[in-house]
């Protein structure tokens, strides 16, 4: 019923996003949604954000019907990566990038800025990683520090800072995809709008979850900001773009 809702609003690019989840039971279930979705609407765009997983099942998920994935590396150096993922690496996420451009995955990367101890030079560094990688989009979003996590009492990252990313990344890579992310409307007024301005030009819009489920996905924050159609077509047009084809 969502899908279909969805599909008849003129949707036609979904994003299914989600924590990390190695499970066999998870993946096929996802597997088996990608397929059920395909079937149904073949001119769908299938968007995943599932974080790390094997090659095996990054493969699964393609032949399924699923055509980009979104895994961003958040940082490029290795000391600062393994502290902030103690359970993983810089080396096996990269891997895992290259890995979903080989078997064809249009694949979306990026960085976090404010994380703790980030320096200006690891901004830099990767600011030179995004174009170097394979791929078809890129990001950067704000460090907000998460209610209950380890970093909880850290100082959120520099919106400037974020905008002076994003504008150094469309000058180095000028026909990726790029969005401009709920994360910089929830630090500052008019963040998004903003965003399209430092060069931006893609946006999500948050309302294919369930009111009833929302709490349970906040991502970043509990606080979470999730813009509307209405708020999308509202900076769209005062940027001075087009707004006939949100999909």
């Amino acid at each position: 019923m969502l899908m279909e809702y969805l599909y008849t609003k003129g949707r036609r690019n979904i994003l299914l996003q989600s924590g990390e989840n190695l499970s066999k039971k998870f993946i096929d279930d996802v597997v088996s949604a990608v397929g059920e979705i395909k079937s149904q609407h073949a001119d769908l765009r299938i968007i995943l954000c599932l974080g790390d997983l094997s090659k095996t099942d990054y493969q699964r998920l393609y032949d399924a019907g699923a055509t980009d994935y979104v895994l961003k590396f958040e940082t490029s150096n290795k000391e600062l990566f393994s502290y902030c993922k103690p359970n993983d690496s810089l080396e096996h996420r990269l891997q895992c990038v290259r890995t979903l451009a080989e078997i064809g995955y249009r694949v979306g990367s990026g960085n976090i800025i404010g994380l703790p101890s980030q320096t200006l030079e690891d901004i830099v560094d990767d600011l030179i990683l995004v174009h170097e990688l394979p791929l078809a989009m890129n990001s950067t979003t704000i460090f907000i520090p998460a209610e209950g996590s380890a970093f909880e009492k850290e100082p959120a990252g520099n919106p400037v800072y974020t905008l002076n990313m994003m504008a150094l990344m469309r000058i180095m890579n000028p026909h990726r995809l790029m969005p401009t992310t709920s994360s910089l409307e929830k630090m500052i007024h008019d963040g998004q709008y903003i965003g399209l301005l430092a060069g931006a030009n893609t946006v999500t819009i948050h309302d294919g979850t369930p009111e009833e489920l929302q709490e349970y996905f906040p991502i970043y924050s509990s606080k979470r900001v999730r813009p509307q159609i209405e708020h999308f077509k509202d900076i769209l047009e005062r940027a001075g773009l087009r707004t006939d084809n949100l999909s």
